[in-house]
């Protein structure tokens, strides 16, 4: 009788396997929180082992990258990292939603500053400009309006200064 489960070896190959692809897009992006002056150290590591770690100016002392759930411990002990974000000792994902609106304001490199968490306004899409279909938080006049974007699990936000005519209302994505 022929045993057809696999070996040892073979399931430990499919495991580095599949770690070594834990860059790509099917995994969420988690938060990285860095020790004091170490983001470009950090970065420069996470990029060595093949990972595509994203920092945002706004943000100093977090890196957001994409990895598999089972290398948090080769991430967590790594030289300058501080901790990984998340909950009972496993890291959260990050909202890809909050993540890419963030990222479209430092391509945008449009005008930013700090701004409470939760902001309070009125909810907003962008309609036109380098943000469209951004989803915030309406603030500011309506001369001067400003748009508050969140990451809902850093508990931080920042509001950009946009152009009226780019705010449209919110309407919830059915």
């Amino acid at each position: 009788m022929a045993n057809h489960a696999p070996g040892i070896g073979a399931l430990s190959d499919l495991f580095v396997r599949q770690l070594v692809t834990a860059a790509e897009p099917k995994h969420p992006h988690f938060i990285i929180r860095t020790q004091p002056r170490a983001d470009r150290q950090v970065r420069d590591r996470l990029l060595a082992q093949g990972f595509a770690p994203i920092g945002l100016k706004f943000f100093p002392g977090f890196l957001f990258t994409r990895f598999h759930p089972a290398q948090r411990l080769q991430i967590a002990t790594m030289p300058g990292v501080h901790s990984l974000i998340g909950f009972a000792a496993q890291p959260a994902p990050v909202d890809e939603e909050e993540l890419e609106s963030l990222q479209r304001v430092v391509d945008a490199r449009l005008p930013i500053g700090p701004a409470p968490f939760p902001a309070l306004g009125v909810p907003c899409r962008l309609k036109a400009g380098p943000l469209e279909g951004v989803r915030g938080v309406l603030m500011g006049s309506p001369a001067q309006p400003l748009v508050v974007l969140s990451l809902t699990l850093l508990q931080r936000s920042i509001a950009v200064s946009v152009e009226a005519d780019w705010v449209g209302p919110f309407r919830p994505i059915p």
